[in-house]
């Protein structure tokens, strides 16, 4: 069982090894505040919408999260995983992939 000081480069398993790669900081606040701000649009968007049609402004927030927030996030749990790069390199100075049952290189 791993423990809280265990590393994902420490894992001797290739096929482990091979799966994790580190995110950069663009990636991460992309895939945690775009959701947000594209559901935050469609709120702003929604309001004037809920007011005309004699809701409350705020059920624009219950739907913008039924119609556009739930699917955007089902999405991104639910894509395919990326494939290898060709050349078994993401542009980084080590391989990220391991290539032909190779081990990756540290």
């Amino acid at each position: 069982m791993p423990t809280l000081g265990t590393r994902p480069e420490d894992v001797t398993d290739p096929k482990a090894s091979a799966t994790w790669r580190p995110l950069g900081w663009g990636y991460t606040l992309l895939m945690n505040l775009g959701p947000a701000a594209i559901a935050f649009c469609a709120v702003l968007a929604l309001a004037p919408l809920m007011a005309r049609l004699g809701l409350p402004r705020y059920f624009s927030m219950t739907v913008a999260e039924a119609l556009v927030l739930t699917p955007i996030e089902l999405g991104l749990l639910l894509r395919p995983r990326t494939t290898p790069p060709a050349a078994g390199r993401c542009g980084r100075c080590r391989p990220c992939w391991p290539t032909a049952g190779r081990s990756p290189a540290g």
